[in-house]
Protein backbone atom coordinates (compact mmCIF):
# COMPACT_ATOMS: atom_id res chain seq x y z
CA UNK A 1 0.00 0.00 0.00
CA UNK A 2 2.79 2.33 1.27
CA UNK A 3 4.72 1.57 -1.87
CA UNK A 4 1.49 2.20 -4.58
CA UNK A 5 1.04 5.48 -3.08
CA UNK A 6 4.29 6.40 -3.25
CA UNK A 7 4.70 5.54 -6.92
CA UNK A 8 1.24 8.16 -7.19
CA UNK A 9 3.08 10.69 -5.64
CA UNK A 10 6.38 10.28 -8.23
CA UNK A 11 4.13 9.36 -11.09
CA UNK A 12 1.76 12.85 -10.41
CA UNK A 13 5.15 14.44 -10.02
CA UNK A 14 6.33 13.44 -13.22
CA UNK A 15 3.33 14.22 -14.97
CA UNK A 16 3.82 17.84 -13.35
CA UNK A 17 7.37 17.74 -15.15
CA UNK A 18 5.70 16.14 -18.50
CA UNK A 19 3.02 19.33 -18.46
CA UNK A 20 5.03 21.93 -17.93
CA UNK A 21 7.30 21.29 -20.59
CA UNK A 22 4.24 21.07 -22.78
CA UNK A 23 3.20 24.46 -21.45
CA UNK A 24 1.79 27.49 -23.92
CA UNK A 25 4.25 29.81 -24.73
CA UNK A 26 2.91 33.79 -24.26
CA UNK A 27 5.21 36.28 -26.07
CA UNK A 28 4.22 40.23 -25.66
CA UNK A 29 6.04 43.07 -27.55
CA UNK A 30 5.65 46.61 -26.50
CA UNK A 31 7.97 48.53 -29.31
CA UNK A 32 5.19 48.83 -31.54
CA UNK A 33 6.80 51.08 -34.09
CA UNK A 34 4.02 53.67 -33.74
CA UNK A 35 5.38 56.71 -32.99
CA UNK A 36 5.11 58.34 -28.82
CA UNK A 37 2.40 58.18 -27.06
CA UNK A 38 0.78 58.13 -23.54
CA UNK A 39 -1.55 55.77 -23.15
CA UNK A 40 -5.07 57.39 -21.87
CA UNK A 41 -6.11 54.36 -19.63
CA UNK A 42 -5.07 50.74 -18.94
CA UNK A 43 -3.24 49.06 -22.51
CA UNK A 44 -4.10 45.54 -23.33
CA UNK A 45 -2.72 43.00 -25.40
CA UNK A 46 -3.14 39.55 -26.48
CA UNK A 47 -0.82 36.26 -26.84
CA UNK A 48 -2.92 32.79 -27.29
CA UNK A 49 -6.16 34.13 -26.12
CA UNK A 50 -4.61 35.68 -22.79
CA UNK A 51 -4.82 38.90 -22.25
CA UNK A 52 -2.39 41.20 -20.12
CA UNK A 53 -3.33 44.80 -18.92
CA UNK A 54 -0.59 47.17 -18.00
CA UNK A 55 -0.96 49.93 -15.90
CA UNK A 56 1.57 52.45 -14.40
CA UNK A 57 2.46 53.80 -10.87
CA UNK A 58 4.69 56.04 -9.40
CA UNK A 59 5.35 56.69 -5.96
CA UNK A 60 2.10 54.10 -4.53
CA UNK A 61 -0.21 56.01 -6.85
CA UNK A 62 -1.41 55.49 -10.25
CA UNK A 63 0.35 56.77 -13.14
CA UNK A 64 -0.18 56.95 -16.72
CA UNK A 65 2.03 54.45 -19.43
CA UNK A 66 4.03 55.70 -21.42
CA UNK A 67 4.33 54.12 -25.04
CA UNK A 68 8.20 54.39 -26.91
CA UNK A 69 7.19 52.87 -30.72
CA UNK A 70 11.09 51.62 -30.91
CA UNK A 71 12.02 50.76 -27.41
CA UNK A 72 8.44 49.83 -25.30
CA UNK A 73 6.92 51.14 -22.02
CA UNK A 74 7.46 53.62 -19.19
CA UNK A 75 5.85 55.59 -16.82
CA UNK A 76 4.79 59.04 -18.48
CA UNK A 77 5.51 62.38 -16.96
CA UNK A 78 9.39 62.16 -15.92
CA UNK A 79 8.50 61.87 -12.40
CA UNK A 80 11.73 60.43 -12.09
CA UNK A 81 13.40 58.86 -15.00
CA UNK A 82 14.41 61.28 -17.81
CA UNK A 83 12.60 60.61 -20.77
CA UNK A 84 9.11 58.58 -19.70
CA UNK A 85 11.21 55.55 -18.12
CA UNK A 86 11.03 53.64 -15.18
CA UNK A 87 13.07 54.99 -12.55
CA UNK A 88 13.45 54.68 -8.77
CA UNK A 89 9.98 53.78 -7.14
CA UNK A 90 8.29 53.76 -10.85
CA UNK A 91 6.48 50.68 -12.20
CA UNK A 92 4.60 49.14 -14.89
CA UNK A 93 1.71 46.64 -13.29
CA UNK A 94 0.62 43.59 -15.38
CA UNK A 95 -2.51 41.45 -15.01
CA UNK A 96 -2.80 38.43 -17.08
CA UNK A 97 -6.31 37.16 -17.57
CA UNK A 98 -7.33 34.34 -17.47
CA UNK A 99 -4.83 33.41 -14.57
CA UNK A 100 -4.34 32.52 -11.74
CA UNK A 101 -0.90 30.80 -12.77
CA UNK A 102 1.09 32.39 -15.55
CA UNK A 103 4.80 31.81 -15.69
CA UNK A 104 7.03 34.63 -16.28
CA UNK A 105 9.98 33.89 -17.74
CA UNK A 106 11.95 36.83 -19.62
CA UNK A 107 11.77 40.34 -19.92
CA UNK A 108 13.35 42.46 -22.55
CA UNK A 109 14.45 45.89 -21.55
CA UNK A 110 15.45 48.74 -23.93
CA UNK A 111 18.81 50.93 -22.03
CA UNK A 112 19.14 54.69 -22.12
CA UNK A 113 22.73 54.17 -23.60
CA UNK A 114 24.31 50.84 -24.60
CA UNK A 115 26.13 51.08 -21.60
CA UNK A 116 23.54 51.99 -19.08
CA UNK A 117 23.12 49.00 -16.21
CA UNK A 118 19.56 47.84 -15.19
CA UNK A 119 18.38 47.65 -12.16
CA UNK A 120 14.58 46.39 -11.14
CA UNK A 121 12.54 44.00 -8.35
CA UNK A 122 9.75 41.57 -9.01
CA UNK A 123 6.89 41.43 -7.21
CA UNK A 124 4.74 38.48 -8.23
CA UNK A 125 1.06 38.72 -6.68
CA UNK A 126 2.54 41.46 -4.37
CA UNK A 127 4.94 39.53 -2.72
CA UNK A 128 8.69 40.11 -3.91
CA UNK A 129 10.23 37.80 -6.19
CA UNK A 130 13.92 39.00 -6.48
CA UNK A 131 15.54 42.10 -7.24
CA UNK A 132 18.44 42.21 -10.49
CA UNK A 133 20.93 44.94 -9.57
CA UNK A 134 23.29 46.43 -12.22
CA UNK A 135 22.56 44.22 -15.45
CA UNK A 136 25.08 45.18 -17.96
CA UNK A 137 23.47 45.77 -21.33
CA UNK A 138 26.81 43.94 -22.81
CA UNK A 139 26.99 46.81 -25.88
CA UNK A 140 22.70 46.36 -26.61
CA UNK A 141 20.75 48.94 -26.90
CA UNK A 142 18.16 45.85 -25.65
CA UNK A 143 18.42 42.92 -23.51
CA UNK A 144 16.49 39.59 -21.97
CA UNK A 145 16.55 38.69 -18.56
CA UNK A 146 16.24 34.95 -17.95
CA UNK A 147 14.00 34.39 -14.33
CA UNK A 148 14.47 30.42 -14.49
CA UNK A 149 14.35 29.48 -11.27
CA UNK A 150 13.34 31.85 -9.58
CA UNK A 151 9.78 31.92 -8.14
CA UNK A 152 7.62 33.56 -11.05
CA UNK A 153 3.83 31.82 -10.58
CA UNK A 154 1.34 34.05 -10.26
CA UNK A 155 -1.19 36.27 -12.08
CA UNK A 156 0.03 39.95 -11.51
CA UNK A 157 3.21 40.99 -11.93
CA UNK A 158 5.13 44.41 -10.76
CA UNK A 159 8.11 45.44 -12.24
CA UNK A 160 9.78 48.16 -10.13
CA UNK A 161 12.98 50.36 -11.28
CA UNK A 162 15.53 50.76 -9.08
CA UNK A 163 17.37 53.13 -10.68
CA UNK A 164 17.20 56.71 -10.13
CA UNK A 165 17.77 59.59 -13.67
CA UNK A 166 18.19 57.22 -16.35
CA UNK A 167 15.91 54.65 -15.79
CA UNK A 168 14.68 52.05 -18.50
CA UNK A 169 12.14 50.90 -21.04
CA UNK A 170 10.00 47.35 -21.03
CA UNK A 171 10.28 46.13 -24.61
CA UNK A 172 8.84 43.08 -24.28
CA UNK A 173 8.15 39.71 -21.96
CA UNK A 174 7.64 36.25 -22.43
CA UNK A 175 5.43 33.63 -20.56
CA UNK A 176 4.05 30.20 -19.83
CA UNK A 177 0.34 29.47 -19.47
CA UNK A 178 0.55 25.46 -17.39
CA UNK A 179 -1.57 23.20 -18.92
CA UNK A 180 -4.56 22.65 -16.97
CA UNK A 181 -4.43 20.31 -14.54
CA UNK A 182 -0.83 20.87 -13.79
CA UNK A 183 -1.26 22.73 -10.60
CA UNK A 184 -3.99 19.70 -9.24
CA UNK A 185 -1.15 17.32 -9.88
CA UNK A 186 1.83 19.10 -8.67
CA UNK A 187 -0.80 19.28 -5.31
CA UNK A 188 -1.06 15.45 -5.64
CA UNK A 189 2.52 14.57 -5.93
CA UNK A 190 3.69 16.63 -3.22
CA UNK A 191 0.48 15.15 -0.66
CA UNK A 192 1.68 11.69 -2.11
CA UNK A 193 4.90 12.22 -0.65
CA UNK A 194 4.58 14.12 2.34
CA UNK A 195 1.53 11.12 3.47
CA UNK A 196 4.19 8.52 2.30
CA UNK A 197 6.88 10.49 4.61
CA UNK A 198 4.58 9.96 7.69
CA UNK A 199 3.72 6.30 7.03
CA UNK A 200 7.79 6.28 6.91
CA UNK A 201 8.12 7.30 10.57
Amino acid sequence: MMKNFARVALAAVAMTAAAAANAMLLEYGFADGMGNREATGPLLYQSNGVDLTITGAASGSAAAVHINGDSGLGVAGNAVAEGNRLGVGESLILSFNPGPVTLLRAITFDTVSNNEPISFALFVDGILAGTFNDLSADGQAFQSVDLTGVNTLGSVFTIQGLVGDEGFRVAGIRAQMPEPGLLALFGLGLLGMAASRRRLS
